[in-house]
């Protein structure tokens, strides 16, 4: 570390290509010692901070999933009940079994008709 602080003290201008990897191996030794560290108010924010960004992303990620869930229900309910599709389906139904139970009062009838005359 002692060649990090000496790169670190340098003036900007006077600093190589070496004094700056040095200071950015040093920040990034830092923050992972600082980070790996159960200590301190600054690892305890920054995984507050963590946590709510990947709240914030988990959010985001699922608002088209909720989007598509709403219009998935939206199109249940309007198609759930289609009166016009359900008065065509049960008129051509009725018509048809008016024909088929036409013939069977017509033959009741007639039957009763002959019944009445014995």
């Amino acid at each position: 570390m002692s060649k990090v602080w000496e790169s670190a003290n340098k003036p900007k201008g006077a600093r190589n290509l070496d004094d700056e990897i040095r200071l950015m191996a040093g920040s990034m030794l830092t923050y992972s010692t600082l980070m790996s560290a159960n200590e301190g108010t600054e690892t305890q924010a920054m995984k507050i901070v963590a946590r709510r960004q990947r709240e914030k992303l988990m959010g985001c990620l699922m608002l088209p999933l909720a989007f598509v869930y709403f219009v998935l229900f939206c199109t249940s309910i309007m198609l759930h009940e289609d009166i016009s599709d359900v008065y065509m389906i049960e008129s051509e139904l009725r018509g048809q079994m008016d024909d088929i139970f036409g013939e069977v009062e017509a033959s009741v009838q007639g039957h009763a008709a002959a019944q009445v005359e014995l």
